[in-house]
């Protein structure tokens, strides 16, 4: 409601203008009238009424004057002056002031309703544009100064919060989603999903942290579901107009304004761990602790890859991927477990190739997943995205290897050893990739870095070894796993060689 305040020094005009203005059917309540200047000083500093329609000519200060002096103290309240023909040059003084309408006296009807009509609608939008800004200040940030409840949000009536997502839920999505405003924009939206609702019901459609966004509070006169039931519909409805998944989250009933922020973190949350990659989805936020990334390759899967690995089959892992991805579409795997899954694909490629791991930074790698992820709305674009990837790898270790000096050889092999001496070496498979003999190789091995590859690999192995005899209590069978020998006996027999004692009287000579 738009609250209005008359000042006018004739008492019969003043009731007849009154009368007039409560009975044009606007969003306008009258707080009351004044007869002079100095009594609606005083009316104003106590109810601060959204409009003042003020006489010009009144004894102890008259309408000029309350403008003057209330627009200094109160800004923000419109105005509106009445005037006779005689009284022109007031007008234009008021005008001077800043006030964009004024009615001849007596004023008719229609011209009235037409001035408080547009000042409704500008005062309305105003308040609309502070109430929103308000709620997203306290949503984001916390902030409760000035914040006042909404409008239809009082006793006997609840709140629930909307999240909404069209496409990926992912900080790349602002650089790469672009919803179309003519749909998306927030007012079209509350526009849209307002008609949808009943009765007394209302939503205000807030901008989000990223334009793929939205945020929904949903303002509904009982308790009952019906209304979150016909919102969720209609946001249902946002997937074919925009060509892209819309994702949603509501909160449970909300009781006051203070519990938005801390509800938004959970939703947030809980968004990040139920979105789904292609295909849109809604869910209730949950009570319970909401479960993270999980990785979503089998093992039958991993060790698909690994022999894919082992050969250089690139476009083998593309397909594998490939029906991967068609898998977790079927089963609706969450986006941020698609994410995690892929970070572990890239990642063992990234790992096989010492070329790759001289090339790249891990972070940078993870960075191109998850722009890749952020700008698919689909799988069959997610698919394209992480193909590239591959492929660019695959690209760069290629041609990293074409020509390579045998002491260059030499020195990835010993880097890889270094990092992967727990596990069995492949050198053949190792040198292959560079289109060296593996005999060759090794020889060169033994000359260039003072030391065979097995022995090398065996000493870091027995250092591993006792370090973990030295510093842990734990049985050597498991020592014997962890530095890369399955058979302890034959771990006890090589340690014995290399140090004259065997691994429990290294240990006990320690304790000594």
């Amino acid at each position: 409601m738009i609250d209005v305040l008359i000042v006018e020094d004739e008492p019969a005009i003043l009731m007849g203008i009154m009368q007039l203005v409560e009975s044009l059917e606007l969003p306008i309540e009258v707080q009351g009238g004044c007869g002079n200047g100095i009594d609606a000083m005083k009316h104003i500093g106590q109810k601060k009424p959204d409009v003042v329609i003020t006489d010009i000519r009144m004894p102890g200060m008259n309408g000029l004057e309350l403008i003057e002096k209330s627009q200094k103290t109160y800004p923000g309240i419109q105005y509106i002056v009445l005037s006779g023909y005689s009284e022109f040059e007031y007008a234009k003084k008021a005008i001077q002031y800043g006030v964009e309408e004024y009615i001849l006296k007596p004023p008719v009807r229609g011209e009235l309703y037409d001035v408080l009509k547009k000042l409704c609608d500008r005062i309305s939008s105003e308040k609309e544009d502070e109430e929103k800004e308000a709620l997203r200040g306290l949503i984001f940030n916390g902030i409760t100064e000035d914040i006042k409840t909404p409008s239809g949000w009082g006793e006997g009536r609840c709140a629930y919060l909307f999240m909404v997502c069209a496409g990926p839920f992912s900080s790349w999505a602002e650089e790469f989603i672009h919803p179309d405003r003519e749909v998306w924009g927030s007012s079209q939206m509350e526009e849209w999903l307002c008609g949808c609702l009943q009765g007394e019901d209302r939503c205000i459609v807030l901008e989000g942290r990223a334009e793929n966004e939205r945020l929904i509070l949903l303002l509904a006169s009982d308790h009952y579901i019906d209304p979150v039931k016909r919102l969720v519909n209609e946001l249902s409805f946002y997937e074919k107009r925009l060509g892209m998944p819309v994702n949603m989250v509501i909160s449970d009933a909300l009781s006051s304004p203070g519990q938005l922020k801390g509800i938004y973190q959970q939703i947030r949350q809980c968004m990040a761990n139920h979105a789904l990659l292609g295909r849109s989805h809604a869910c209730f936020l949950e009570r319970e602790q909401e479960q993270g990334a999980v990785l979503a390759i089998h093992n039958d899967e991993k060790r698909k890859l690994e022999s894919l690995l082992a050969q250089n089959e690139i476009s083998g892992i593309i397909k594998l991927f490939d029906r991967m991805c068609e898998r977790w579409s079927a089963e609706r795997i969450s986006q941020s477990s698609c994410l995690f899954s892929i970070k572990y694909l890239l990642t063992e490629i990234y790992r096989s190739s010492p070329v790759l791991m001289k090339k790249y930074r891990m972070e940078e790698l993870l960075y191109k997943a998850d722009a890749a992820v952020g700008r698919s709305t689909d799988f069959p674009g997610l698919l394209e995205g992480i193909s590239q990837i591959i492929n660019e790898l695959n690209k760069t270790a290629r041609e990293s290897r074409l020509n390579k000096r045998v002491e260059d050889v030499v020195d990835l092999l010993y880097e890889y050893i270094l990092e992967h001496y727990a596990e069995p070496v492949p050198i053949e498979e190792f040198v292959r990739q560079f289109n060296y003999n593996a005999n060759y190789i090794a020889n060169q091995f033994s000359i260039i870095k003072g030391i065979s590859v097995n022995r090398l690999i065996t000493e870091l192995r027995l250092e591993k070894a006792k370090e973990q005899l030295i510093h842990t209590d734990a049985l050597l069978k498991d020592i014997a796993e962890l530095v890369g020998y399955r058979d302890v006996s034959y771990f006890s027999r090589i340690f014995k060689e290399y140090t004259g004692l065997s691994p429990r009287q290294f240990r006990c000579r320690d304790e000594v």
